[in-house]
């Protein structure tokens, strides 16, 4: 049987070093960051369209309902030839959007990806956006929707998000069946080139000569505007803290709970201490509310605590799935343990605990090559430079018991934490 008591033996680690990008620009301005990272024939390129993040919406869905629709032809390739030269070479193509931008991601052998460049091109900047494939990606998306928010877990975070941040918050809206159905061809039209005129291309991997050139080739001549717009409402008007709304789905046995706050971002000098207190309450299978609510209790499957960053919104967050009939003793064992970091009960053990199993955790980030980059997108999109993750290691060294209690009192009373129930 596992032994979740006693933490293994400490070692010292040795100082981390992390492998940053060549950073240079094409013709036009358009930054390139290189991670020559592996002597294995693949290639990670990603293109960002930091212009593409549904904050910056003006019909909320519009960079979501892109993303989906990017593939469905260009001015001289239909869907079906896309996937088809895709497929002959071997390659992966995937388009994700977020809250802040949007990033087409292609996995490549090293030796292809030269010849898919003008595929890739045509993706990004010549898209067709035809109606039958608009039409028939709503249908889709909507019915994924129906379905996504029969599910109680999706209810309690949708409304929690909504809740902390605000609805008139551009973090804080919610893509509806409704917002999405009443979207056109000519308004993708019209954002997709606000999209592509702030963009930055990561490689990583084996890259060759060639692949340069043919990125100066086709992306150094297109149009480049670093500018992009700043949302509207970023503070919006978040509900009364310290209320629980109940989200009632009938027939439903389960649960879930969120309770939490807005919280600091990133930038934050206390961001970090606020970053290893939430991993000894809740970040990890070792946690405190593990260890209660789960190990303990048997309220639960699981249970954690997270952060949420974005680039200029950021909130705290507990979640679980539990017994309908046991949402109440969950809440307040869930308060308990918030108020026992203030108490003063922080243990040097278990605080060894916690900096051995995030140092470990970083230092295993790094140990994949193409993991590399992401690394890199995760400070350099919210405007930070890897001075973060050292300033991050530094205070996961030195961070006390005192330093714990502190930052429990300042950002985590639960008097003031906003909570959300959905299903029984």
């Amino acid at each position: 049987m596992l032994d979740r008591k006693t933490p293994p033996v400490h070692f010292q680690f040795p100082d981390i070093s992390i492998p940053e990008p060549q950073t240079s620009y094409l013709e036009n301005g358009l930054p390139i960051h290189i991670f020559n990272s592996t002597s294995q024939p693949v290639v990670k390129l990603e293109i960002i369209l930091r212009n593409a993040g549904s904050k910056t919406d003006l019909n909320i869905g519009t960079s979501f309902l892109i993303s989906k629709t990017l593939q469905s032809g260009t001015k001289s390739y239909t869907a079906q030839e896309i996937t088809n030269q895709l497929a002959e070479k071997g390659a992966f193509l995937e388009v994700n959007s977020s809250f802040d931008y949007s990033i087409v991601t292609v996995y490549s052998l090293t030796k292809h990806l030269q010849s898919l460049l003008p595929l890739i091109y045509e993706i990004i900047y010549l898209p067709k956006f035809p109606k039958t494939e608009i039409e028939l990606q709503k249908r889709i998306l909507i019915s994924g929707l129906k379905t996504q928010n029969k599910k109680t877990s999706v209810i309690a975070s949708k409304n929690f998000r909504q809740s902390v941040l605000g609805s008139n918050n551009p973090y804080g809206k919610i893509i509806t069946e409704s917002s999405l159905d009443s979207l056109t061809a000519s308004e993708l039209s019209v954002a997709h080139e606000n999209y592509t005129s702030n963009i930055e291309i990561i490689i990583n991997g084996n890259i060759s000569s060639d692949l340069k050139m043919g990125i100066e080739k086709y992306f150094g001549s297109t149009a480049y505007s670093p500018n992009f717009t700043t949302p509207l409402n970023l503070d919006g008007h978040p509900n009364q803290e310290g209320l629980v709304s109940h989200y009632p789905l009938e027939n439903s046995i389960q649960t879930s709970i969120r309770i939490g706050k807005r919280t600091l971002l990133k930038s934050d000098p206390e961001y970090h201490h606020l970053l290893i207190t939430n991993h000894l309450l809740g970040g990890y299978f070792g946690s405190r509310l593990m260890s209660n609510i789960r190990e303990e209790k048997g309220l639960t499957y699981g249970i954690y605590s997270n952060i949420v960053s974005f680039n200029d919104a950021a909130y705290f967050v507990i979640g679980s799935d539990v017994n309908g009939k046991d949402k109440e003793l969950a809440i307040e064992e869930i308060t308990k343990e918030i108020d026992k970091l203030k108490s003063g009960l922080i243990f040097s053990d278990e605080l060894l605990l916690v900096k051995n199993h995030l140092l470990g955790s970083f230092q295993s980030d790094l140990s994949s090559p193409l993991s590399l980059s992401d690394k890199f997108k995760s400070i350099h999109l919210s405007g930070l430079t890897y001075q973060y993750y050292y300033n991050y290691l530094d205070v996961i060294k030195q961070i006390s018991e005192q330093d714990i209690i502190d930052i429990s009192s300042k950002y985590l009373n639960s008097n003031n934490l906003y909570g959300i129930t959905a299903g029984a």
